[in-house]
């Protein structure tokens, strides 16, 4: 399914405007995010990916509503390992709880920013030369022993 340009400029303007919002007025003055704020904002967020995907469930049909749910879904899943990820690198440089929202927000906006520039890099490429699909599969593939070493406690690479 084509999805008109309009709709992907007015999605890339809403996500813009929901970070300039989370930027500019929760995270504008240094706090500690207790327990219930964090999940007063966690639950805005989900219910609004909800009603983001029943408007592609509605506007684009069964397929692309299911699609953008199941995506959602496993993202949402994924993201819990980048929140270990966020609290060993606050840990590690030893950022004041009262900051951490701060650094967290500047390191999704980079995130998003470097995700966005390496899938189109990367999409590029495949595009322009299929060969390298075979070079980013075996590059994943290869790295994965990586992730599995790394020692949460120390910070560390242990041998296997």
């Amino acid at each position: 399914m084509t999805v008109p340009m309009w709709v992907w400029a007015a999605t890339i303007l809403g996500v813009l405007l929901l970070i300039a919002f989370d930027f500019f007025t929760v995270s504008r003055t240094p706090h500690e995010v207790g327990i219930g704020e964090a999940a007063r904002w966690s639950i805005f967020y989900i219910e609004l990916a909800v009603v983001f995907g029943i408007g592609v469930f509605y506007f684009m049909g069964s397929q692309s509503g299911t699609e953008f749910f199941t995506a959602y879904l496993v993202e949402k899943s994924l993201s819990v390992d980048n929140l270990f990820i966020f609290l060993l690198i606050m840990a590690k440089f030893a950022v004041p709880e009262r900051y951490q929202q701060y650094a967290l927000m500047i390191g999704i906006i980079i995130a998003i920013i470097l995700r966005g520039i390496f899938i189109w890099v990367g999409a590029a490429a495949i595009n322009n030369f299929s060969w390298v699909f075979y070079i980013f599969g075996r590059l994943g593939w290869s790295h994965s022993p990586f992730a599995y070493r790394f020692s949460a406690g120390t910070g560390l690479i242990r041998s296997m």
